[in-house]
């Protein structure tokens, strides 16, 4: 289960808030509606608060970066999942998160970068708790393939997505290994 973890300083608005998702297979958008609601409420209180807040029509105009599956593919091996089950378990991660980005487009969000995950079979706690075939590198490989195998999907995912929300801008940065 995702953790939110507090900030440094509250965020201004829901559009330039960061949150940090720890263990999440994908986070739900009721983070991006709640932070909304708050920063509506913030707007109407009157004080100096509407005057700190950025113009809600920033929402569209902020970038919102998603470096997404390095939790999620670590944590399915930390379960003891082997690594068939954790590719298996790509078409749901995917798909959830694909359903998200649209729903926060809906909400009026149009610029996205998707950063892709690096090589997993090279995390210290892969390396240390689970014997693999090493590559090149001296990482894991078959660890490796399974984020290599999570990127293409998410590669798809990015195309189909750049299809279904014309007024985006998507790019996607990938690490390649």
């Amino acid at each position: 289960m995702a953790q939110i973890l507090p900030l440094e300083a509250p965020p201004s608005d829901c559009q330039i808030a960061f949150f940090q998702l720890v263990g999440d297979l994908v986070p739900s958008t009721s983070i991006f509606s709640t932070c909304r609601s708050i920063s509506q409420l913030i707007r109407h209180q009157g004080g100096i608060f509407p005057s700190l807040m950025p113009m809600e029509s920033n929402f569209s105009k902020a970038l919102y970066t998603f470096d997404i599956a390095q939790n999620d593919l670590a944590e399915g091996f930390s379960d003891n999942l082997t690594v068939q089950q954790v590719n298996a378990s790509v078409p749901d991660i995917i798909s959830g998160f694909s359903a998200n980005i649209k729903k926060i487009y809906d909400l009026g969000a149009r610029s996205f970068w998707i950063h892709n995950t690096g090589p997993i079979g090279c995390l210290p706690t892969i390396l240390a708790n689970f014997p693999a075939q090493e590559d090149e590198a001296g990482c894991a490989k078959s660890y490796n393939e399974v984020a290599q195998h999570f990127n293409q999907k998410l590669k798809e995912a990015t195309v189909q997505l750049r299809k279904a929300l014309p007024l985006a801008a998507i790019t996607y940065h990938y690490y390649k290994k």
